[in-house]
């Protein structure tokens, strides 16, 4: 496969967006949730005809593609990261306040 010089900047940011979004994910702030960066679609997609240039932009769509869908894994693994500690909030209240829902937390906030 060779790449042209339009292939290894789209590359780069690739990595350097699957790198930070996994920077992000493994280093939660103090409120226990992640940023999970948005793709935002190729330019060369408004201006787009047939010709080399059409290549080279089928390729940065295609990177765009799978950041989309990196993007969508982040974004669920926080909603559910969220419902978790909601949960486990709501029952810790409960456990402190009305003595019930004990085992279903694991620790008072």
């Amino acid at each position: 496969m060779r790449l042209i010089r339009g292939d290894w900047l789209v590359l780069a940011l690739v990595c350097a967006w699957a790198v930070s979004a996994r920077a992000q994910t493994a280093a939660e702030d103090r409120w226990g949730w992640s940023y999970c960066p948005p793709p935002y679609p190729p330019s060369c997609v408004k201006t787009a005809e047939a010709g080399p240039a059409s290549v080279a932009c089928a390729k940065e769509l295609k990177y765009y593609i799978a950041a989309v869908a990196a993007y969508r894994a982040c974004q669920v693994r926080e909603v559910e990261r969220a419902i978790s500690e909601a949960n486990e909030v709501s029952a810790a209240f409960r456990c402190r306040t009305e003595k019930r829902d004990c085992q279903l937390y694991k620790s008072a906030p």
